[in-house]
């Protein structure tokens, strides 16, 4: 195979959605692969950058705010920090809530969180336990206190030597993946504005040109993503974060969640597909219901995420098996 396109490749995603008693959903959502790129020409040009860009953030975890009133400067609301422990002479300690709530706080939310307010505190009905609780919350426009963000910017290496752009896609492009052991089959139908429709194990989905599910199956439900899933953010690097609320709309009901992305280093994978030098990413779905977490691995040489793995128990593993271009069909 000759080199290989920036372009060709989709990202594709699946939800699966449970259950609990038929009271409430449980959703636990799940990341598919994207898919290799065609074999074609690119410019070397596009391999030249020496350095990448990177800005650093260090928190100082004791300059996050906690109070129990409400905040005066703008800002919105990230969710709900809560806790509880057996009462003891510790438990109720004011230093040892606020370190407990802070380490809740920027573990969920990294560093977004500016403070965390309107905290309450009280027991269990049994009495055995102490309750706490808050509302993390991050300031919006200029903050005068935030000094546990300290943001550093530096010219490192780039073991790849150029940020990762986004695929492009043409119609008919075809990939099989390995889900859970069954192969499936995953074609590109229409590509029409900024938006995808892909056919994805036998359902016709809706993606944004990035590969995030917008509308479509989400496990056994039919639902849409507002504004979609946010599961990738290019040009991709080494170091570089992400966030994105949404709304997952279904007849069954509506849930807010959040997804956060982070890509962290180099790694030499192997999957079916081959071996490929890949940036690992994890990424993380959060509802008020669950927390799912993704490691998945993109090859840049390929432009594919290649191989995915998850906290979810349901689901075990995901690897990239082909990948036909439609291009390579037109040049018969």
């Amino acid at each position: 195979m000759g080199e290989l396109c920036a372009g060709a490749g989709v990202p594709w995603y699946a939800g699966f959605v449970r259950s609990r008693n038929s009271r409430v959903l449980a959703i636990l959502l799940m990341l598919a692969l994207s898919m290799l790129t065609a074999p074609g020409c690119v410019q070397e040009e596009r391999h030249q950058e020496e350095m990448m860009h990177q800005r650093i953030v260090t928190l100082n975890r004791a300059n996050v705010m906690v109070m129990t009133g409400d905040l005066p400067e703008s800002h919105r609301s990230l969710g709900e920090i809560k806790y509880s422990e057996p009462f003891s002479g510790e438990a109720i300690e004011t230093d040892h809530i606020n370190e407990k709530l802070r380490g809740l706080a920027i573990d969920q939310y990294q560093d977004r969180v500016d403070a965390i307010i309107h905290v309450t505190t009280g027991a269990s009905p049994d009495g055995r336990d102490f309750l706490v609780s808050g509302e993390a919350v991050e300031v919006l426009g200029p903050c005068t206190f935030c000094r546990h963000k300290e943001v550093t910017e530096v010219d490192r290496p780039n073991p790849e030597q150029r940020e990762i752009p986004a695929p492009k896609l043409e119609v008919g492009d075809t990939w099989i993946a390995r889900l859970n052991n069954t192969d499936g089959k995953i074609v590109v139908e229409q590509i029409t504005g900024n938006r995808v429709i892909i056919n994805w194990f036998g359902h016709r989905n809706t993606y944004t040109l990035e590969g995030n599910l917008v509308s479509g199956h989400v496990g056994t439900l039919i639902g849409s993503f507002d504004p979609d899933l946010g599961t990738l953010k290019f040009p991709l690097w080494a170091g570089k974060k992400w966030s994105k609320d949404w709304l997952l709309k279904t007849e069954q009901g509506r849930i807010w969640g959040n997804t956060h992305g982070q890509a962290l280093d180099w790694e030499q994978v192997t999957v079916p597909a081959g071996a490929m030098n890949a940036l690992k990413l994890k990424i993380v779905y959060r509802t008020g219901l669950s927390n799912t977490q993704m490691t998945c691995w993109y090859a840049p040489e390929v432009n594919a995420l290649v191989k995915c793995d998850t906290t979810d128990p349901d689901f075990k593993s995901q690897e990239m098996v082909s990948y036909r271009p439609a291009s390579a069909d037109a040049s018969r």
